[in-house]
């Protein structure tokens, strides 16, 4: 079975205000793949955990298991990907990456392969000066097809047509 608390590593992919002092954040860890955590009195003033919290950063994580529910210990920022968030087309680009993966990964379920190559993108992304629709291009069509949800390289309006019928959603495309 699982451990009790696992330390992995992780991008926020998603987080979610409730009405209380606490927040749930959507990861996708290198250990169990995507899960939503309970991060409780994330918002006093005390906790450094809600800028690490932010979407698209990296982050070191102590997750605990308690009654099916992942609980956010403690976190550690690895990188806030600066370069990213201070470039409107990147960080266009990252929120539909998050958006992509918060939509199509599966729960609970390690991903390595994807992880990785995510891992690798947002860091390319973060240094390029070029080609982010070529670059994003070969990132979905690999994660498609890793995912299952296609065979062959696609155009990326065809990607996104497939993946707004999986979702029922339309993409929120605020670039490309």
């Amino acid at each position: 079975g699982v451990p009790k608390s696992i330390t992995t590593e992780a991008f926020v992919i998603r987080q979610r205000k409730l009405p209380s002092k606490d927040n749930i954040v959507t990861l996708f860890t290198h250990d169990v793949g995507k899960i939503s955590v309970l991060a409780k009195g994330i918002k006093s003033i005390t906790s450094r955990r809600l800028s690490h919290t932010q979407t698209l950063n990296l982050i070191t994580v102590v997750l605990r298991k308690h009654h099916d529910y992942w609980y956010l210990n403690e976190t550690s920022l690895i990188s806030a990907f600066s370069t990213i968030k201070n470039d409107e087309a990147k960080a266009n680009l990252m929120y539909l990456l998050v958006y992509v993966l918060d939509r199509l990964l599966p729960d609970s379920q390690q991903e390595l392969e994807i992880y990785r190559k995510t891992k690798k993108f947002i860091t390319e992304i973060a240094k390029s000066t070029d080609d982010l629709t070529g670059q994003w291009s070969l990132f979905l069509n690999n994660l498609m097809q890793v995912l299952g949800y296609s065979q062959n390289q696609k155009s990326i309006t065809e990607l996104y047509r497939i993946i707004e019928e999986l979702t029922n959603e339309k993409i929120p495309l605020r670039i490309i």
